[in-house]
């Protein structure tokens, strides 16, 4: 599980519900990013809009400072940040 405030949780989990609620009906989606994560020693940065039902999954865009960004999960207690926990 993530330890994150609980006000960032309720937002993470609030976009989550309203992109399961907008696929359901076929609608597109643009969440609000929450968390803007980042490595302070290279040029990696994360920015959260949802958190997985498992509390611990974050999904978002990734950025790992090769100029290709991409949306995906992360999950940052196994350490997939590249940063030690």
């Amino acid at each position: 599980m993530i330890d994150l405030p609980p006000h960032l949780v309720r937002g993470l989990r609030l976009n989550t519900a309203l992109s399961q609620r907008h696929a359901e009906r076929g609608q597109a989606f643009d969440p609000w990013p929450v968390i803007k994560l980042f490595n302070p020693a290279g040029a990696a940065t994360w920015i959260a809009t949802e958190l997985h039902e498992d509390g611990d999954a974050l999904f978002g865009l990734a950025d790992l400072g090769f100029g290709c960004p991409e949306l995906g999960r992360c999950c940052p207690t196994v350490n997939q940040f590249g940063m030690p926990n």
